[in-house]
């Protein structure tokens, strides 16, 4: 019998994403839902293409080759973003 071939993987979960970039899963989430990073909806799951994830972090890399800074999200817009995600409004 033949050996089944082994494909590699075209999607992980958020959480792996976040692993692969040493970043926290909460910060991936936010880059997701903000449309930085590519993403596509499985039934109620989340997952991330790893040529998508690639690109991504490529387009991070600044034209010295040095590693361009996250903006800083705080607590009040990651709230703000939330509740738009949930189509709330923010009473402020």
């Amino acid at each position: 019998m033949d050996k089944e071939r082994v494909l590699p993987r075209l999607l992980v979960r958020v959480e792996e994403a976040a692993r692969l970039c040493s970043i926290s899963r909460s910060l991936m989430y936010e880059l997701v839902a903000a449309g930085e990073v590519p993403s596509l909806s499985i039934g109620r799951s989340r997952r991330i293409p790893l040529d998508g994830l690639r690109a991504w972090i490529e387009a991070q890399t600044g034209p010295d080759g040095e590693a361009a800074e996250l903006p800083a999200v705080g607590p009040e817009e990651r709230h703000r973003r939330r509740n738009a995600r949930r189509g709330r409004e923010t009473g402020r």
